[in-house]
């Protein structure tokens, strides 16, 4: 019996297989365990993924994907785990800071990141990483994204921006579920 692959699925293997190479290598503490996982659907700010309780998820682990330099881009938390399925709710209500000390929280619009809450004497740039700050369960120095246009009213306690997520949610196949070890 031979088996012939059209070239639709050769592409979906292949960038199966390199996601799968970036997991391997990928560029985070060595204590957290990766849990591989599929996205089964996207439907407005959640997801549902291949992987449930039965595969050690629970409630407030953070989902990630892993980026160009194996770094960890977080997406979201899982919000809720069955026995065989969990879901998501993408990423929103995190503390976060930028690559020049500036802080504030995030927040989902639809499917939109934004910064609020920046104090006015923190000079936000287009295109500094915005990167978590480790409350609140979130995991601390993950990427988030990059910010984007900034709305600064002079006259404000507070600017914002919107935020240019460094991966598409819409465009992944696959993410990676963070269990941290048990504290003794």
């Amino acid at each position: 019996m031979s088996c012939q692959l059209n070239e639709a699925e050769v592409i979906k293997l292949e960038a199966e297989n390199e996601s799968l190479r970036r997991l391997l290598g990928a560029n985070l503490p060595a204590a957290w365990q990766l849990i591989p996982a599929k996205i089964l659907s996207l439907k407005a700010d959640r997801l549902t993924l291949s992987v449930g309780a039965r595969d050690g998820l629970e409630p407030g682990m953070n989902v990630l994907v892993l980026g160009e330099a194996n770094q960890g881009i977080v997406i979201g938390k899982i919000a809720g785990a069955d026995q065989y399925l969990s879901k998501v709710d993408l990423i929103s209500g995190a503390r976060v800071k930028t690559s020049s000390g500036a802080v504030g929280k995030l927040i989902l619009q639809g499917l939109t990141l934004k910064l609020i809450e920046v104090e006015q004497k923190h000079n936000l740039e287009p295109g500094e990483l915005v990167l978590t700050e480790g409350k609140d369960g979130w995991l601390p120095d993950l990427l988030v994204g990059r910010v984007g246009r900034i709305e600064n009213i002079a006259t404000a306690i507070y600017q914002s921006a919107a935020i240019e997520p460094l991966v598409d949610v819409q465009a992944i196949s696959r993410v990676v579920v963070v269990r941290l070890p048990l504290e003794n």
